[in-house]
């Protein structure tokens, strides 16, 4: 019933999307502002995915199909245009030069961005984790002590967790606490306080999957013997 209610307005969403977006199936970042930024580009085809399945979800199965081959072509523009082979990392925009790793915004945060919706690997690219323990070399020490500049970035926490970085992410909720809680005052808005709980619940599960034994024994055996260690 909410998705039937919202969707006009979703679909408004959508036309913005189509709007920007140029024949090579990547979006520019304003009409008047043609510049195709990874950071956006990984938005929209994450957006188009989840309409797809919203669309899917109340039996609009055409908006359902039309959205699915809409993100198909954008993520394969992503992965083709978007992926330096030669250093192994995302440029910023198309066209651009390598990133330069000691630039917290847009090169180095980029790089996460495309693990925040869990954008798979492309060619070239073993996994996040390279990208993650090039991110901590360059800018850890000052993203987890929130000393980027006057944001947070919370939202690279949940990317960070997924890629092995959960002990930096503990040391940035941490300092995110001593600075902003419990005044919350700007430059602290809604999207860092909804990357903080996301950051802290990836978290969470990722420990407690940690804490959980490999080959655990059963509490009770076939013969009826109890394991006391449960």
């Amino acid at each position: 019933t909410a998705v039937r209610g919202w969707k006009d307005a979703l679909q408004v969403v959508v036309g913005a999307l189509e709007a920007t977006m140029r024949q090579n199936h990547l979006t520019d970042a304003k009409p008047n502002y043609p510049v195709a930024f990874t950071e956006d580009n990984v938005e929209v085809w994450a957006g188009l995915a989840d309409y797809a399945r919203l669309s899917e979800s109340i039996g609009d199965l055409r908006q359902a199909d039309s959205a699915n081959a809409s993100a198909a072509e954008s993520r394969l523009a992503i992965t083709e245009s978007l992926w330096s082979k030669s250093s192994a990392d995302w440029v910023v925009n198309k066209g651009a030069g390598m990133a330069n790793w000691s630039k917290f915004y847009p090169d180095a945060q980029a790089q996460l961005w495309p693990a925040l919706v869990d954008f798979r690997s492309v060619p070239g690219n073993r996994s996040c984790s390279s990208l993650a323990e090039r991110f901590v070399a360059a800018q850890g020490s000052a993203w987890s002590g929130v000393q980027v500049d006057g944001f947070p970035h919370a939202m690279l926490a949940l990317p960070l967790v997924h890629c092995g970085q959960g002990n930096l992410v503990s040391k940035f909720l941490e300092s995110v606490q001593r600075k902003f809680f419990p005044g919350m005052a700007w430059p602290w808005h809604i999207a860092e306080a909804g990357g903080f709980v996301a950051g802290a619940q990836a978290l969470l599960s990722a420990d407690a999957s940690r804490l959980q034994p490999r080959s655990p024994s059963p509490c009770v055996s076939t013969s009826g013997e109890v394991n006391a260690s449960c």
